[in-house]
């Protein structure tokens, strides 16, 4: 009995991450952490001319841009406002979340 409800509770504790991982809303967490403030809207209206635009990007590319800011492994002025932005996604799962919802995102030609 004691090996059986070592195994739910186990079982239980293992999927209940999961399902929390995914319910983060890319869309809401995007606003809220400001990557909109910089990136705008769906990640396709920067403020500057010098900042990307994100929105349709690879979910696989920013997963790993995003990652690679929070490790230190991106240097120069990019780093230097990408690093602590990026360090506001405090977990993988909002990383992911992201950057799914960014790669759903039509991008918008050049006007």
């Amino acid at each position: 009995m004691k090996t059986t409800m070592y195994i739910l509770s186990l079982t239980l504790m293992l999927t209940a991450g999961s399902t929390v991982a995914a319910e983060l809303d890319g869309a809401k967490l995007y606003l809220d952490k400001t990557c909109a403030s910089c990136h705008g809207d769906g990640g396709n209206k920067p403020i500057a001319d010098n900042y990307p635009k994100i929105g349709g990007q690879s979910e696989k590319y920013l997963i790993e841009k995003l990652k690679a800011y929070k490790e230190g492994k991106v240097t120069g002025n990019q780093a230097a406002v990408m690093t602590p932005m990026a360090n506001m996604l405090t977990t993988d799962e909002e990383i992911e979340a992201v950057s799914a919802y960014l790669a759903g995102v039509t991008c918008t030609p050049e006007e």
